[in-house]
């Protein structure tokens, strides 16, 4: 399986190839629908706003932020993962490396809204991809739902990888929709860290 940043970017083993493959996850389009859409911000600053697809292949991803088939539902207590280019396609990821702990994510899909702090964000390889099964993290023993967001990072062969956690108690209806993403034109800088 070849995805469209290269996280397995080698050809898949004897005993990969013939395992047995979740059914929902075999039966997905290479290329997916709209399931959802993104926000990332720090206050009032929008880093990040588009609409999410289902796959992460190369075709998906020249329409926006892919949605890793087989991950956690959002709002749930596994680890949705999502990926976006940087500097190809529509970009929508081309500020995620600017992102800081504490900044929220918020994830709208299935008709409610997720909101999401980021706690931790750094470099992985490639090879790396238990970032799909995310970075734990709990509360006085209480582990929280998560999601992975993933990135290339210019100029190097690594990815850029935010992990989050969830903040609200459950699924939020939002009163009034997310607008689409911006088209064309570039993004804002985003502010100074105030630390």
């Amino acid at each position: 399986m070849t995805t469209g940043l290269g996280l397995f970017s080698t050809e898949a083993s004897a005993e990969t190839k013939n395992a047995p493959v979740e059914p929902s996850v075999a039966l997905r389009p290479a290329s997916g629908p709209l399931v959802g859409s993104i926000t990332v911000s720090r206050g009032s600053f929008v880093y990040i706003r588009s609409n999410i697809f289902l796959g992460v292949d190369t075709k998906t991803l020249k329409r926006g932020v892919g949605y890793w088939p087989g991950t956690g539902r959002p709002g749930s207590l596994g680890n949705p993962t999502f990926a976006g280019h940087r500097t190809a396609a529509t970009k929508p990821f081309n500020l995620l490396v600017n992102v800081r702990n504490g900044d929220r994510v918020q994830i709208f899909y299935g008709g409610a809204k997720y909101e999401y702090q980021v706690f931790d964000h750094f470099n992985v390889k490639p090879t790396d991809v238990w970032i799909k099964n995310g970075k734990s993290f709990s509360v006085f023993g209480t582990r929280l739902p998560t999601l992975t967001l993933f990135t290339c990072n210019n100029g190097t062969q690594l990815r850029y990888a935010v992990f989050a956690f969830k903040v609200n108690n459950g699924p939020t209806k939002p009163k009034v929709p997310l607008p689409p993403p911006p088209s064309g034109g570039g993004k804002p800088k985003p502010p100074a860290p105030s630390w």
